[in-house]
């Protein structure tokens, strides 16, 4: 949102989950995602702005976005989610198995 110094900026979320703060550049992954706005816009600006650029679904439909949701998907899967993607593992694989042998 804003350049504070070398090392630093001001950042803000477009809702409640991330508030203004500044932070370390380090500490940031930069995507090519990019919303216009201004130098110092208020918080109500940019959830306008980030709702108009639809950054969720690009978001959604980035290679990152659809890792970090696989892996969430991954780590909710209870029981039986897990017993079937066990089993068409196995059959996926007997089926390149049968293929390789031809």
């Amino acid at each position: 949102m804003d350049v504070v110094d070398s090392q630093r900026c001001l950042i803000v979320g477009p809702s409640t989950d991330v508030a203004r703060q500044m932070i370390g550049y380090k500490r940031l992954s930069l995507t090519d995602i990019k919303v216009d706005i201004g130098r110092g816009a208020k918080a109500k600006s940019v959830s306008a702005a980030w709702t108009a650029a639809d950054v969720e679904g690009k978001w959604a439909s980035s290679a990152w976005g659809k890792t970090l949701a696989a892996r969430k998907a991954k780590a909710e899967a209870g029981d039986f989610e897990r017993f079937t993607d066990m089993v068409s593992h196995k059959k996926a694989m007997k089926a390149t198995r049968k293929a390789l042998k031809k």
